[in-house]
């Protein structure tokens, strides 16, 4: 969950810290972030639909080259680039995980589930200045960019076992891997059960 929160914490520190541009300029960079955010959550179904069990790994992918680009970057021209490119993979992360949330979790749990994953995005807010300061000692660069560099390394990773992962899944059990696929797809269409019961 650090991740999620890297971008919007750490985007206008890290301009004005390398004098690349103004807050104005942020803001609107920023804004775009939500936007990609909100479109990805409409058409989440479709997506999923599309891509299959290659969503999250292709997600983590694009997060990765987002924090990689913003680590070359040299002016605002690339930073609106890189903040599209992670925002077109993190937008589509969260709202999968609300849902896997709401599917996986026993009825009278679906609320409980959802909520953890929200106090997770928070814990993420807060740890993450902690781990890049962690980061900075155990490198001796301290810097946002550098951070950036690690986040993308990282994400990198967690993409590239989350295929490994969907690969062994799809080959141990091919008609699995739809049926989950096709049962998330009508549970993401009707409302949420999350604080619906009338017990």
């Amino acid at each position: 969950m650090i991740a999620f929160t890297t971008v919007p914490v750490n985007l206008s520190l890290f301009v004005s810290g390398e004098k690349l541009g103004s807050a104005g300029a942020v803001g609107a960079i920023l804004a775009v972030f939500s936007f990609f955010g909100m479109l990805e959550g409409f058409f989440l179904t479709q997506l999923m639909r599309v891509l299959k069990k290659a969503l999250i790994p292709l997600a983590l992918v694009l997060m990765s080259l987002g924090f990689g680009l913003l680590y070359i970057s040299r002016d605002m021209g690339m930073i609106l680039a890189s903040v599209v490119v992670f925002g077109a993979g993190s937008g589509s992360i969260i709202p999968y995980l609300f849902l896997a949330a709401s599917r996986k979790a026993p009825k009278e749990s679906s609320t409980l589930a959802m909520a953890v994953i929200s106090s997770c995005v928070y814990l993420g807010q807060f740890l993450m200045p902690l781990a890049f300061a962690l980061v900075g000692v155990a490198s001796g660069d301290s810097s946002i960019r550098f951070g950036f560099f690690v986040l993308s390394f990282c994400l990198a990773l967690g993409g590239l076992v989350a295929s490994l992962i969907a690969i062994m899944r799809k080959k141990a059990a091919p008609g699995l891997a739809s049926l989950e696929l096709v049962s998330m797809e009508s549970e993401c269409a009707r409302p949420s059960r999350g604080g619906v019961d009338s017990n």
